[in-house]
């Protein structure tokens, strides 16, 4: 949910240049990306911890931990890069592509856990069947502890954005509230997968989607997403809702995409109850309107997602997936002015559901 780059767009004056394509000169640009850079430097310095979150012994260094597994990654770029979210939304702020070795990183475990603790999940011969309940657990305890990552570098970012710049009254202690909360579940979860993959527990996580296509899809992404309302507009999460006790339910979503073919498949945690209508709902669907809806998920809830270089630019241009992928921006950037939820359930309804490009069709297969 958060735009980190969207609000710092804001808080830099470019509110005119970010998403809609103005023109400014080159020498504010310049001097707002060197910012950014500034921002963002200080902010992983003050991150960054001394200890891997997995073994819990002391450590001089990270590993580059990729959350999409390289060799996917691999499979979607031309000449070792891919397109980033940033393709989509235009901030003038940030690079539209990176390579392999930049795409998806974070710091938080040694290199010695991040190369046994996911071998299997990170193993491309372990897919020739569906995905065990061991590798789902580690899918699991990768996306929070990427989240874990990201949510750490979001407080400490705003932390400087805010001794530089300022912010807009109460957004600190706002975002900060939020942000420490997200933190505390998300560790309960990280530390339950953990515990799942170690004891391969087989009732830890369903599997309630899980789709082979014959052909290389262009876009990968792996990571939770907490829905807000399912295809009917019922509520299954309360974004906003800052009671501690209240706890957000997550779909895990992975787009693999392998050398010849693809696999896209969501599982959830065992416990989680509110997703029960949006499975009915879901499995009602031809197979070509269950990946359109994975498809809205992808662009409507979720940032770090990467793009084959060579889609077309009628997708990459395409008003209804940029009108979604500026979901987030627009309403993290109203909060905490307005009711939070009230927002999302109004933004993220399905409206615009039979309007989305299907990228996950054979139409737009990678070399096609």
């Amino acid at each position: 949910m958060e735009d980190i780059f969207g609000m710092l767009s804001s808080t830099l004056d470019l509110r005119d240049t970010y998403r809609v394509g103005q023109k400014v000169s080159s020498e504010n640009l310049l001097e707002n990306k060197k910012k950014v850079n500034q921002i963002i430097s200080r902010a992983k310095i003050n991150a960054k911890s001394d200890r891997c979150l997995y073994c819990g012994e002391k450590v001089t260094s990270f590993c580059n931990s990729h959350t999409i597994p390289a060799f996917i990654l691999e499979n979607i770029s031309v000449e070792g890069n891919l397109y980033n979210f940033n393709k989509m939304i235009g901030s003038p702020l940030i690079k539209d592509e990176d390579g392999i070795n930049r795409s998806g990183i974070f710091y938080v475990i040694c290199r010695d856990c991040d190369s046994k603790v996911f071998a299997e999940y990170e193993n491309p011969d372990k897919y020739s069947t569906g995905p065990s309940h061991k590798m789902l657990a580690q899918i699991a305890m990768k996306n929070f502890l990427k989240n874990i990552y990201k949510r750490k570098l979001e407080l400490e970012m705003y932390k400087v954005i805010n001794e530089q710049m300022g912010l807009p009254y109460g957004m600190l202690e706002h975002q900060s509230n939020i942000i420490k909360l997200d933190l505390n579940e998300f560790m309960n979860e990280y530390i339950r997968a953990k515990k799942s993959d170690e004891k391969n527990k087989s009732d830890a996580y369903n599997m309630f989607f899980c789709e082979r296509l014959d052909y290389v899809v262009p876009v990968a992404f792996q990571g939770p997403i907490a829905m807000s309302t399912d295809l009917e507009g019922g509520v299954i999460n309360k974004l906003f809702d800052m009671d501690p006790k209240y706890k957000l339910q997550e779909l895990h979503l992975c787009i693999f995409p392998f050398k010849e073919e693809s696999l896209v498949f969501m599982f959830i945690d065992s416990r989680w109850k509110r997703y029960r209508k949006f499975y009915k709902q879901f499995r009602k669907l031809s197979l070509e309107e269950q990946l359109k809806v994975v498809v809205y998920l992808l662009f409507a809830y979720t940032e770090d997602f990467f793009i084959h270089k060579d889609l077309d630019d009628e997708i990459l241009s395409n008003e209804v997936l940029l009108e979604i992928s500026g979901k987030s921006s627009i309403v993290t950037s109203m909060i905490p002015f307005v009711d939070g939820d009230e927002v999302v359930q109004q933004s993220y309804d399905f409206s615009q559901l039979s309007l989305v490009p299907n990228i996950l069709s054979k139409r737009y297969e990678v070399g096609r």
